[in-house]
């Protein structure tokens, strides 16, 4: 009797399907077999089993013989196993898993509800039913208790309150607790266990039902949901009439599965015995071929550095779902700890092979040691100094099983930052070097998200750094020239491979950090050797990409090898072993319903113009004119296309449903089929999905739809015409993706996850029309944005489906929008269409509000504005900045960091972006830093003064004093009436007593601003000191604010003080229109609207006078009180420290900052700044009052009592603080 090897996950017990592969290793073992478990990630050192089974673990050598059973979720054959069984515990591609198993493999399917609607005969059902643990107590019960698993993507339907949700469903005493002190149970998740383990609690157990599955259907799927489960609300009273039933017939599927199992093991050993007298007859040739498909052998050098190493290896472990794959590691001598590593490793992994070389021989002969020894049909060049990201390695073995025209297949780069290292590699010819064969990386330093960085493309080199390269063809090529020290290998094979006729493609979609050049200082140590070497062999045999002119100008080449790369649509989803491997594709969802001349055009414009991996779902809706003949013959040449024939017209709802719910693809594209694509068209629009996880829908522009989606002006007549103009679309719009309240459903691309969450389109709408909007309104109920991918171009023909089976659109058009008004009662459909309330005004509005509040100090109001932009819009960059300079102002510099992080990913030439991250840098003593992200500010906008002057600041912090000084004098230069430069020049001159020379820069700022503080207090400065030079500036100033004694000003405030509003609102306008610069007059009318309780009016004439005078501390804390009456403390707290800052003597702002923080129920800092006022200001009647008032408050008579006697003194009448003595009980003996 063979073994068996049950290929599994550490024992979980919350998760169902790893218990009862653990169970059915202790079940082969209780019936007489010998069974193992083999750890899923070949971790053998952690590695979780039940005590109660008997799990032992395999050992490599028994695999040669055993059977090995795979869950649905292993890929492939990872264990290489010639006897394979797959036990299929959920339907393929929902936890894990592609679905596509070897032709001998044995298939047992754990119920009916996973056979998709195969017709199946077998079946292995093992449960554990924890019949001692969940038991009725007979507790009183109340409320309710809910599970999503499975179902964390569904709608909450049932009521929430007084309902607790289940997140730890281990099988424990407080969850039987849980379901005996609950009435109810809902599960979201319609495969649960948990439904029976409720019912044997007592709990009436509802499942919340699928669309689209009825009662019986679901019954059907499982012998166990007979009895004591209600299948939707309306089922209860068989749940409570059956609930005694429940586990009486789960000990029957108990028994029932002994006997599946005994069939197992006969009909499984049967099977193993049979396949061996069948591989008598197979050469050994071909045995060996089948040994060495598709197995991926990674190949890592290392040179110490073993921390980098722990980290790439644990990283292909986690982020690698294709599990076919060795590892080779060789070790060129390495003396940090790297060879006990690895020693351990080996240990460990089983997967995992080691060389140990005695010395270090370098990067290129390492690789090639590897290679001899590897077992692969494939080698993956890999630096140790990587860290692979997920579904990394799917995306490059699709390349060479699709094209067997590509030798070698190449990942996109990041440096740690997000910013890309590698995406390709030109050759150049630098005259200008000069250099006539260098090779340099495109968009090195450039963001992830740049839309060329996005596309495959064909080069003459890509970097070794991870590389994956048919064995043949490195074989052929020589492997590696060791004549090379680390450095310019990769070149030189590249070179070769060209040789071969061979193509060279980059490929974007699979991604790896690389922690570049830290392999020490060797890696560098023979450069100019390895340049030589370089030359010799190849000059004047390659032919550069580009020329570098001596004057620096670039010239391409005619014979330039940089192509866009266009996968075989017949190969991309061929069904081998890796096919759907990962399910980073797009599924495609074509309806049709007769109308197949436009059907085959939008086909054949789909094969040609789409290089992003994807799959056809056609749905056809019972065509009659042939379409469904075509299909069918379709599908049958290409693998990656699928039919459903539907044999009446179900309508677009539900057609498309029936469609995603077939798709393998992390992303769905419902797609009319009467529109033409063109170039680029798919990678586009999933890149605009991926800019942020909040986007939830993306569209096309047009030439035929509703909406701002249309295109007016179309210059082309024919498809060719279409395709140029598309291409047009592409480069004047790339990378412009804009936000919108809905897009038509002719083009839409989302993830499947968000679709199914939504529940898709509302099949209710029947035929068509009017489902589109409703997805649209759905998603944005979830929180997610609609976008338009601005620089996608679809030709579409527009209602075709409609037009050729003679439906009567406008009938439709008026039936479809009543269902629709009914159901979105409260949407104003014009304003959904933009047609009114556009978005982009919106949003321009909310921008300028959000600066304003901002400026003002309301940082509350400020946030709530840019926060409400990105729900629309979630890459808007004001409003990432906005929030950025929001936590900055509440001195949160780590979000501020956030917030300027992603946008400088979003638009890394942002220069006030890098000037922000460069101003927290310097106050947070980073100085270096700082220097460096103002030079960059600078770079990316030369004529940003503001970076400029604090470029200026930062050389002086780090005591570069002369070229600190030379900065402000190049900003003079540039722009002489820059008044902060013209102040802070003179601040220069006056610190080293240069008192004569700092007399213009003051003069020419007090020409521009004759009410700036900072020249006034300067001037003050000087005339103390005795400088007799400022004579004639102090006369002008005596004599402005003469000026400013305006008589208006004092009517005004009189007015305002006896209470007349509008008279003093009047007179201070008045005045404010003759000198717009007057202080008094700004703040007048800010206490007068303060007065009308208008705030808003209040903050606009504040932050207008802050502008006017920054130091102006009583405009801060009259905007501090209004944020205080509002509610927004954090922001009327920092703008009390300004104004406490700005005017140190403020007491009034002393008073309201105390408040604030016992407002914040920060009570001792509270009381210290009230107590800190009075040590100052001991007679300050307000701060007395307070402090009585809080001892007060908190019981503390006596000393209560000894601050209101204090205020009597000042204030012998105050009521308040009479009362407080009067309740004091020192009263007789202290107060009088």
């Amino acid at each position: 009797m063979k073994k068996y090897i049950i290929w599994s996950p550490p024992f979980q017990p919350d998760s169902g399907g790893v218990t009862i592969l653990h169970k059915l290793c202790h079940m082969l073992n209780e019936h007489g077999q010998n069974a193992f478990i083999w750890p899923w990630d070949n971790n053998f050192e952690i590695f979780n089993t039940n005590g109660k089974y008997n799990t032992p673990l395999a050992k490599r050598e028994m695999l040669p013989d055993a059977i090995v059973i795979y869950p649905e979720i292993a890929v492939g054959n990872p264990l290489h196993a010639n006897h394979v069984v797959r036990w299929i515990l959920n339907v393929p591609g929902v936890i894990g898993g592609d679905g596509v198993f070897g032709k001998n493999d044995m298939i047992y399917y754990y119920s009916k509800a996973f056979t998709e609607g195969r017709e199946e005969d077998k079946f292995l059902q093992i449960i554990e039913i924890y019949g001692d643990l969940f038991r009725n107590y007979n507790m009183e019960r109340s409320g309710s208790c809910f599970v999503r698993r499975k179902g964390k993507n569904r709608k909450i339907v049932h009521d929430l309150n007084d309902s607790v949700e289940i997140v730890n469903t281990t099988p424990s005493p407080a969850l039987v607790n849980l379901f005996n002190k609950r009435k109810y149970f809902y599960s979201y998740d319609t495969a649960t266990f948990l439904s029976l383990q409720a019912a044997m609690c007592g709990c009436i157990s509802i499942i919340v039902p699928m669309d689209g599955i009825c009662l019986n259907e679901w019954i059907e799927m499982s012998p166990t949901r007979k009895y004591g489960i209600a299948y939707g609300e309306e089922n209860i009273d068989h749940a409570i009439r059956t609930m005694h039933k429940v586990k009486p017939n789960l000990e029957s599927v108990e028994n029932r599965s002994i006997k599946q199992l005994e069939d197992f093991i006969i009909k499984t050993q049967e099977n193993a015995k049979y396949r061996e007298k069948e591989s008598l007859f197979i050469p050994h040739r071909k045995q060996e071929e089948k040994e060495i498909r598709n197995i991926v052998s990674i190949i890592i050098p290392v040179f110490n550095k073993v921390e980098y190493t722990k980290k790439c290896i644990d990283a292909i472990y986690a982020n690698t779902q294709y599990r076919n794959f060795e590892i080779i590691i060789v070790d060129n001598a390495s003396t940090d700890g790297t060879d006990q590593y690895l020693r351990e490793l080996e240990k460990e992994r089983a997967n995992i092979r080691i060389i140990h070389n005695e010395e270090n021989f370098g990067f290129a002969k390492a690789n090639n040691q590897a290679a001899e020894i590897a077992k692969g049909e494939y080698l993956l060049l890999l630096n140790n100094n990587t860290e692979v990201q997920k579904g990394w390695l799917e995306p490059l073995l699709n390349v060479l099983n699709a094209d067997p025209d590509v030798a070698t297949v190449g990942s996109k780069m990041l440096f740690p930052d997000g910013t890309i290292q590698h995406a390709g590699v030109i050759v150049f010819d630098d005259q200008k070097l000069p250099d006539p064969l260098v090779a340099r990386h495109i968009y090195y330093g450039q963001s992830k998200f740049l839309a060329e960085a996005n596309i495959p493309k064909e080069y003459q080199i890509l970097t070794a750094a991870c590389l994956l390269i048919r064995k043949n063809i490195y074989e052929k090529a020589g492997g590696f020239d060791e004549g090379y020290w680390n450095g310019y290998e990769d070149v030189d094979l590249c070179f070769n491979i060209q040789k071969m006729g061979k193509k060279l493609v980059y490929q974007p979609q699979s991604i790896v950090i690389h922690h570049e050049s830290k392999s020490g200082s060797e890696r560098f140590s023979k450069v100019s050797r390895n340049i030589e070497r370089l030359h010799s062999k190849w000059l004047g045999k390659i032919i550069p990409d580009f020329i570098i002119m001596k004057d620096g100008a670039l010239q391409k080449t005619k014979t330039n090898k940089i192509l866009p790369y266009k996968m075989p649509s017949r190969r991309i989803m061929e069904q081998t072993d890796i096919s759907a491997s990962t399910n980073k594709f797009v599924s495609i969802i074509l309806l049709t319903y007769n109308a197949l001349e436009y059907t085959k055009k939008c086909i054949k414009s789909i094969r040609e113009q789409t290089q992003y991996p994807y799959e056809i779902i056609f749905v056809d809706n019972g065509s009659t004119d042939g379409t469904k003949r075509y299909l069918r013959n379709l599908i049958q040449k290409h693998t990656n296309f699928k039919l459903i024939a539907n044999k009446t017209n179900k309508g677009f709802a539900v057609g498309n449903n029936q469609g995603v719910r077939q798709a393998k693809g992390e992303y769905v594209m419902i797609l009319n089929n009467d529109v033409l694509v063109s170039d680029g068209w798919l990678e586009s629009m999933v890149n605009s999905l991926e800019r942020d996880e909040k986007i939830g829908m993306v569209g096309p522009l047009t030439n035929y739809i509703s909406g701002r989606q249309r295109v007016a002006k179309i210059p082309y007549n024919d498809e060719n015409g279409f395709l140029e103009f598309a291409g047009q679309v592409r480069e004047a719009n790339k990378n412009k993706l804009t936000p919108r309240r809905r897009i038509a459903g002719f083009a839409v691309l989302m993830r499947k996850s968000l679709y199914e969450e939504v529940s898709g389109l509302d099949e209710s709408y029947g035929t068509g029309n009017y489902e589109d909007d409703d997805l649209c309104l759905k998603v944005q109920e979830k929180g997610h944005a609609i976008m338009v991918d601005e620089s996608t171009f679809i030709h579409h023909y527009g209602s075709r489906t409609f037009k050729s089976n003679k439906i009567n659109y406008k009938k439709s058009l008026t039936e479809k929008g009543a269902r629709f008004k009914e159901k979105w009662q409260e949407v104003d459909y014009e304003e959904l269409l933009e047609l009114k309330n556009p978005l982009e005004s919106v949003h321009s509005k909310l921008l300028e509000k959000g600066t304003e509040y901002l400026s003002c100090g309301n940082i509350k109001k400020g946030i709530k504005n840019f926060e409400e932009i990105l729900k629309t819009n979630p890459i808007n960059q004001d409003a990432l900045f906005g929030l950025a300079l929001s936590a900055r102002q509440k001195n949160d510099n780590e979000t501020a960091l956030k917030h300027l992080k992603k946008l400088l990913q979003l638009n890394p030439n942002h220069a006030g972006a890098y000037n922000l991250s460069g101003m927290i840098s310097f106050e947070t003593g980073n100085l270096e830093n700082a220097k460096k992200l103002f030079a960059t500010a600078i770079e990316k906008d030369p004529k940003f003064v503001e970076a400029q002057r604090n470029f200026g600041e930062v050389l002086l912090a780090l005591e570069d004093y002369d070229t600190g000084v030379q900065t402000f004098m190049v900003i003079l230069e540039n722009h002489p009436d820059d008044v902060l430069t013209l102040i802070r020049v003179a601040q220069l001159y006056i610190e080293v007593g240069q008192m004569t020379e700092a007399t213009p820069y003051l003069e020419k700022a007090k020409q521009l601003e004759p009410n700036n503080s900072q020249v006034v207090e300067l001037i003050e400065f000087m005339s103390k000191e005795g400088n007799i030079e400022m004579n004639s500036l102090q006369t002008e100033d005596r004599e402005e604010k003469q000026v400013e004694k305006d008589s208006r000003l004092e009517n005004a405030t009189n007015q305002l003080t006896e209470g007349n509003i509008e008279q003093a609102n009047l007179l201070f306008s008045e005045v404010l229109s003759e000198n717009p610069q007057s202080e008094d007059a700004l703040f007048g009318l800010a206490l007068c609207a303060r007065q009308q309780k208008d705030n808003e009016s209040a903050l606009r004439h504040l932050n207008r006078l802050i502008k006017i005078n920054p130091n102006c501390a009583d405009a801060y804390n009259l905007s501090g009180m209004i944020s205080f009456e509002t509610g927004d403390f954090e922001s009327s707290k920092m703008l009390f420290i300004a104004a406490i800052e700005k005017d140190h003597k403020f007491i009034e702002a002393q008073r309201n900052y105390g408040e604030v923080l016992l407002a914040l129920e920060d009570y001792e800092n509270g009381v210290k700044a009230f107590t800190a006022i009075l040590e100052k200001h001991p007679e300050d009647v307000p701060s007395l009052l307070r402090m009585a008032q809080l001892y007060a408050e908190v019981g503390k008579n006596n000393e209560a009592g000894r601050y209101a006697a204090k205020v009597l003194e000042y204030d012998s009448e105050n009521s308040l603080a009479k009362e407080i003595c009067n309740n004091s009980p020192l009263k007789d003996t202290e107060y009088h």
